[in-house]
């Protein structure tokens, strides 16, 4: 017999044997896999499956919970393009239409989880097509305290700086456990850790590094007990070491800045810290220096919830007249370099960016000496925040550059003029301790 042609492929009926064959062919085809006119394949496609969204809320527990708005029922499907409900009649389409059956039945657990996440089901166990919120901290809420520091915080930095300071926070967060953070937790606190973070550049790991090796040495040396310990002798005032710091008190307190934060005015040529830390030890001088610090660093924080504002720091006077006339100045000035170095180191790690402006006021003659041999322990950062007046300029040449940042009342009177008469209360300040072992 001879062979009859095959028919083209654009004649042949297509018979899908599968859900997502009838599926598809329903949809890319415009027709119906049950109707008997052959499907061409270069029809374009004309219909498109189109879920509707559900138009109310519904409580879903599990996946088994959800149905899809078309039914899961085989029998109740109604493909695109297909105005057949009915079993078909043809044994080819009546085995079809099993296996569609099957497949249902297998892939539907398959469909309830598609609709769950297509149609925005979310862990909260809420069936909605309205897209959630996510939170704008980049940690979770756990690492970030939520208290009013924090939330003053966002509003007052820029969003990438707050999104490194979250960063940061999750770092130390291992630290709030720490023996240095029991009693006061600055490891939870947004003001300590936006000056790390500052101190190092916005690198979120060397602030970190940082802040550990602030924390370590803050635990070495016990600042909070020996402080406590430290306030409550200079109250008293009974002891040696509490004496004689009473009696050459070299550092006063003269007023707030323009930011509400303790000025000190310290009188560095009459000051004699060697003498000092010869008689009652350097840890006496340190601890000093560390109340003083502590002081500003809590000022600082107390006008950020006050005001909302980021206080950019303190403003110290150093005084370096010679208004007692001591003798020695010279010499007494370079024994002091190896001291201010020390404690320098200390700072630096301990109460990072805590300065903002120093002024240096009636500077000697012998001051650049001094400076070119301490400024190698003094970080650049801080260098650029020193302001340098000689000895030899006028008042009138540094008056207006601090009354700027710090309201008249707040500097002390010697230092708003060049009358002489001015200079007897800062001839007071400090002295020579003399030997007394």
């Amino acid at each position: 017999r001879a062979r009859q042609p095959i028919p083209a492929p654009a004649a042949r009926r297509q018979v899908p044997m599968s859900l997502f064959s009838t599926w598809f062919g329903g949809c890319v085809g415009g027709r119906s896999c049950f109707e008997s006119e052959p499907l061409p394949l270069e029809a374009p496609a004309k219909a498109q499956l189109k879920l509707p969204l559900p138009t109310r809320r519904r409580s879903v527990k599990s996946i088994d919970d959800i149905t899809p708005p078309w039914g899961l029922s085989p029998s109740s499907w109604k493909m695109p393009g297909c105005g057949c409900r009915r079993r078909p009649n043809s044994p080819s389409m009546a085995k079809a239409f099993d296996d569609l059956e099957r497949d249902a039945a297998l892939l539907a657990p398959l469909l309830k989880a598609l609709c769950l996440l297509s149609l925005g089901a979310r862990a909260r166990g809420r069936f909605s097509a309205a897209p959630v919120e996510t939170p704008h901290s980049p940690i979770e809420d756990a690492l970030v305290p939520d208290d009013q520091e924090w939330v003053l915080m966002q509003r007052a930095v820029p969003e990438g700086v707050y999104a490194q300071l979250c960063s940061l926070r999750a770092l130390v967060a291992r630290y709030d456990d720490h023996p240095a953070c029991v009693q006061e937790p600055h490891s939870r606190r947004a003001t300590t850790l936006l000056r790390f973070l500052r101190a190092r550049g916005s690198d979120t790991r060397l602030a970190a590094k940082l802040f550990g090796d602030a924390m370590r040495w803050r635990s070495e040396f016990e600042v909070d007990r020996k402080l406590a310990e430290w306030k409550a002798e200079w109250a008293d005032g009974e002891s040696e070491r509490a004496r004689l710091m009473h009696e050459h008190e070299y550092i006063k307190l003269c007023g707030s800045d323009r930011n509400g934060c303790p000025v000190y005015v310290h009188q560095m040529v009459q000051g004699d810290p060697v003498g000092i830390a010869r008689e009652v030890g350097e840890e006496t001088v340190l601890l000093h220096y560390i109340w003083i610090f502590e002081e500003q660093t809590t000022a600082m924080r107390a006008q950020f919830l006050k005001t909302g504002r980021v206080v950019p720091g303190c403003v110290d006077i150093y005084d370096t007249g010679n208004y007692a006339g001591l003798p020695g100045a010279v010499p007494r000035a370079l024994a002091k370099v190896p001291y201010y170095m020390g404690f320098a180191r200390i700072f630096e790690v301990v109460y990072p960016e805590r300065l903002h402006v120093a002024f240096v006021l009636r500077a000697p003659h012998f001051f650049d000496v001094v400076w070119r041999a301490a400024s190698s322990a003094i970080p650049e950062a801080t260098r650029r925040k020193c302001r340098i007046f000689s000895s030899r300029r006028a008042a009138s040449a540094w008056r207006e550059e601090v009354g700027a940042l710090v309201p008249p009342e707040s500097v002390p009177p010697w230092l708003r003029t060049d009358d002489a008469q001015m200079f007897g209360e800062a001839a007071r300040l400090g002295g020579l301790v003399p030997r007394r072992r």
